[in-house]
């Protein structure tokens, strides 16, 4: 049976988020399946969605909650477009999808793709309703399975753990050498790198902490990132004093923002992710891709993503003495990553078996 997928964003936002929707988009593109892309007009998604020769249908802003005159708007609009699948990544969107599968019932097949972790409980009559309004709710782990199941009243049933994507087919690995000549980087030492914006929830300060413990020449930092946009600079200046109190301009190297990531996964001998908990970190899964093992916090998925540390080390949430520990670790005891293990647990993020499985899930009756 035809049917055609609608992946609505309606964010200003250029994030993890809606990356992840457009490349989804994309991929079923790709697979012959009828899409398009419903975003605001002159979002950077319908910018990209259009650069990409994607359909890109505009949409107007709607309000998070309650927004009806927008949810017959939007049931208007797929009618017309005959649509038949609505899918969805951000809670700002999951209102009115409910509304709009309350409008068209059997007519329309909704899905959300889990992209942040639940905080509170949600069971109550408002949250119940309106996930109600779901077909299907994709987690892309276990823990956030657990989460919904605990957390909501949605039917476990229609809960499906399905990762975010990755093409393993643009993983390009260097040799270490050129890729560190590439970036700047010195030789002959151990590269600890820390990919993302320098922002607090990056956690570029634990990192630095850390790196007071180590007392090994080297070890050297790898920073890889630029401010967040429109959000001053008041902490990558507080960073840049930290490096020039201690006199570490020639053990930490600033790199900036890096649209090719190739060269800096593989220059680097290590990866930390230093975020408080992140709910599914892409750039872990890249590192991985790249054999490079990874150092992330004991919180969020980045355990589960790590096999629970068999591809990489576990610290202590915000704790840099633990954080410290694991980076000597690393640097004492080379991680030989097991690459029939590692190419078995990266199969089930690979873009090909996502796709299949979004396929078949679309194509089920509720």
């Amino acid at each position: 049976m035809a049917f055609k997928i609608a992946y609505l964003c309606s964010s200003d936002s250029w994030g993890g988020l809606e990356m992840n929707q457009l490349r989804n988009a994309i991929w079923m593109n790709e697979k012959e399946k009828s899409v398009c892309i419903l975003a605001l007009n002159n979002s950077p998604i319908y910018k990209a969605s259009i650069q990409n020769k994607l359909e890109t249908i505009p949409v107007l802003k709607h309000r998070k909650y309650f927004d009806f005159i927008a949810a017959y708007r939007l049931a208007s609009l797929i009618k017309k477009e005959k649509i038949s699948h609505l899918i969805i990544r951000s809670t700002r969107d999951m209102s009115i999808t409910a509304s709009v599968k309350c409008i068209l019932g059997k007519k329309i097949n909704t899905a959300y793709f889990m992209e942040m972790q639940l905080g509170v409980m949600k069971k109550n009559i408002l949250h119940s309703i309106r996930f109600k309004g779901i077909d299907r709710w994709f987690c892309p782990l276990n823990f956030l399975a657990e989460q919904v199941s605990n957390k909501t009243n949605y039917k476990t049933s229609k809960i499906r753990v399905l990762g975010s994507g990755i093409d393993l087919s643009k993983i390009n690995k260097l040799d270490a050498n050129i890729a560190r000549e590439n970036l700047g980087l010195p030789m002959d030492v151990f590269l600890i790198g820390l990919p993302g914006r320098i922002d607090p929830q990056k956690g570029q300060k634990l990192l630095l902490n850390a790196f007071e413990e180590i007392d090994q020449n080297n070890v050297h930092l790898v920073l890889m990132g630029n401010s967040t946009i429109n959000e001053g600079n008041s902490y990558e200046n507080e960073i840049f004093s930290l490096i020039k109190k201690k006199n570490w301009s020639k053990k930490i190297h600033l790199i900036g923002h890096q649209s090719d990531m190739s060269n800096f996964y593989s220059a680097i001998n290590c990866m930390v992710m230093a975020s408080k908990s992140e709910t599914f970190g892409m750039v872990t899964l890249e590192s991985l891709a790249y054999e490079v093992p990874v150092i992330g916090s004991n919180a969020g998925g980045t355990p589960e993503l790590l096999g629970n540390g068999e591809f990489g080390y576990l610290f202590e949430s915000q704790n840099a003495k633990s954080l410290a520990k694991n980076i000597l670790n690393a640097y004492r005891n080379k991680k030989n990553l097991s690459k029939s293990k590692l190419n078995a647990h990266l199969a089930k993020f690979d873009h090909h078996f996502i796709c299949e499985k979004i396929e078949n899930e679309l194509s089920l009756k509720n």
